[in-house]
């Protein structure tokens, strides 16, 4: 099932914000992801940023050039 960019990017903004109250107030929140609700705690700061950083994978992989971050690096093999 393939996900327009404005559902991703809804989805980006609420997972950002999450971050923010994880990381910034301690406090432990809830997230849709892949049809179940997932929880966040501060403990879980690193998984959450890795979803962050899938969401706006997949918005670059949709064209969408308004993504912040930088792209991951690529493997090159000689």
């Amino acid at each position: 099932m393939a996900i327009d960019a404005d559902t991703l990017r809804q989805r980006l903004a609420e997972a950002e914000q999450s971050l923010h109250e994880v990381t910034v107030l301690g406090a432990t929140t809830r997230l849709r992801h892949n049809e179940k609700w997932t929880e966040f705690s501060p403990a879980d700061a690193g998984k959450l940023r890795g979803y962050i950083n899938d969401l706006r994978g997949q918005l670059r992989a949709l064209g969408d050039m308004t993504v912040k971050g930088r792209p991951r690096g690529r493997r090159v093999a000689f």
